[in-house]
């Protein structure tokens, strides 16, 4: 998540304290999980494809699958983008149906960021992550 929170706010990054960036990435982590948990609330049957992987530029790897609904509805494309760590493969973006989460948290978070500062974004993220914890129950 280190990395993701360092992509995710760019340049203001780098002008984080090193509490602010610990912070960041514990609230970006909670963030993601609630996230990702909250999308994924019921099974109606839905299978994900065999996942296709292939090299990218950078030591990096793009693995692809596809979520098909079991009753012909609409079906979704993810492909994580993975970056080799210490020997391990570790997801550092997703896109769904080609939209990018780490673009789209990069508008989020920069645009709250400059309008209140780390204090702002870190009580948006643990806003966010308390709703979306509470609407997966």
């Amino acid at each position: 998540f280190s990395k993701i929170a360092h992509y995710s706010l760019g340049t203001a990054w780098d002008k984080l304290s090193a509490p602010e960036k610990k912070q960041f990435v514990q609230a970006l982590t909670h963030y993601s999980v609630a996230n990702y948990a909250a999308h994924f609330t019921h099974y109606a049957g839905q299978k994900f494809s065999k996942p296709v992987s292939k090299s990218v530029l950078g030591h990096r790897m793009m693995v692809s699958t596809t979520l098909k609904s079991d009753n012909g509805g609409k079906s979704n494309t993810f492909d994580y983008l993975l970056s080799q760590n210490h020997g391990q493969w570790k997801i550092v973006n997703v896109m769904t149906d080609g939209v990018s989460n780490l673009a789209m948290q990069k508008a989020e978070f920069t645009s709250t960021l400059k309008k209140g500062g780390i204090h702002a974004l870190l009580n948006e993220l643990d806003k966010h992550s308390e709703k979306l914890a509470h609407a997966a129950h």
